[in-house]
């Protein structure tokens, strides 16, 4: 999975940036052919400075700097400041990197998926660096005829596993464009402890109300710690 993930990602960013490389090199790896979703055989950690930062709708540029060596690296979407210190492991080297959104040709650029702040202890993807937006007013959740409560989900989850159903409740945190979705996780007043995680390509601020319609799905594990009993995907915002 993790593998797969990685792979994802790299195909991601090279069709958003609109990029043409003219070199694929995967970093670390010691053996076999070169593929743009290869994972690295063997992987170094490396502690960089950020020195600059660049944002694009779902992608960050960093410009790094290790040591003596300094170097532009991309990854998902993630709050990161200049003078932050992150580790990644691995990546993949591209050459004549094209960025159609920045308007910009990346003479050398490092494709990173397996990043983190320095001194953070979880080890799953942008699970440090993407902590997603928690601050704003709280508003009053609508009253929406025919949503289903989140404790009744939680409570029954086989009632409901593959139907569609609405939601209405108010956004407690909000990831942007992790594996090509925002993850929105939204809590009600039914009494429920759990907060429902719903994927969508629809955004909602921190700490505002919202109704939602999807499909919920149990069991689901996306790999890099994103597993869960109970999730809502394919949501729009109503």
């Amino acid at each position: 999975m993790r593998n797969s993930l990685y792979g994802l990602f790299i195909i991601l960013l090279m069709t958003a940036c609109n990029s043409k490389p003219t070199v694929v090199e995967p970093v670390g790896q010691t053996s076999g052919t070169p593929t743009p979703s290869a994972m690295p055989q063997t992987e170094t950690s490396h502690k960089v400075l950020v020195e600059e930062v660049l944002q694009t709708s779902k992608y960050t540029y960093l410009y790094v700097k290790e040591g003596e060596l300094s170097q532009w690296i991309a990854i998902s979407k993630a709050d990161v400041s200049k003078g932050a210190e992150v580790v990644y492991t691995g990546g993949l080297k591209m050459k004549a990197f094209q960025s159609s959104e920045l308007n910009r040709t990346f003479d050398e650029l490092l494709l990173v998926s397996n990043i983190k702040l320095a001194g953070a202890q979880n080890p799953n993807l942008f699970d440090e660096l993407q902590k997603g937006k928690t601050d704003g007013p709280k508003e009053k959740i609508q009253a929406v005829a025919g949503a289903v409560k989140i404790a009744e989900i939680f409570s029954n989850p086989e009632k409901y596993k593959g139907k569609k159903i609405i939601v209405s409740g108010r956004c407690t945190k909000i990831n942007f464009q992790i594996m090509g979705k925002n993850w929105i996780h939204l809590e009600d007043e039914s009494g429920s402890k759990s907060t429902l995680t719903i994927t969508s390509q629809d955004a909602i601020e921190a700490g505002r109300s919202g109704v939602f319609e999807g499909v919920i799905a149990l069991n689901k594990d996306f790999g890099a710690g994103y597993k869960y009993d109970v999730i809502m995907e394919e949501a729009k915002l109503k």
